[in-house]
């Protein structure tokens, strides 16, 4: 697991990298909406999560057990990264819940 993770990252990147190339020099049509796919899954699924929690929030006050999809998303809005992404991420978590940014 410690090689996978890296690997698929680089692998990512490269592919963004590559379909970034295609789109400036030969203006393709299908690299730009398999970029546009590749960036704007995750960060849907990112985003997601603010609105899933104000819905699901609703009716089970303990909302944060998220089960298994919204996962990684909890261990974010537990700080299990940097710091900095935690608190945006909370910010942006207590806005969606909330309706305003709670300390």
């Amino acid at each position: 697991m410690t090689i996978l993770l890296p690997t698929l990252a680089a692998a990512f990147a490269a592919l963004c990298v590559w379909l970034t190339v295609r789109i400036v020099n030969r203006k393709e049509k299908w690299a730009k909406w398999t970029l546009a796919g590749l960036i704007g899954v995750p960060v849907l699924y990112v985003a997601s999560f603010g609105p899933w929690l104000r819905i699901y929030g609703y009716a089970n006050p303990d909302y944060l057990d998220a089960g298994g999809f919204y996962a990684p998303c909890v261990k974010v809005a537990y700080g299990r990264c940097p710091k900095w992404v935690a608190l945006i991420y909370c910010d942006y978590l207590s806005l969606c819940v909330f309706g305003k940014v709670v300390d």
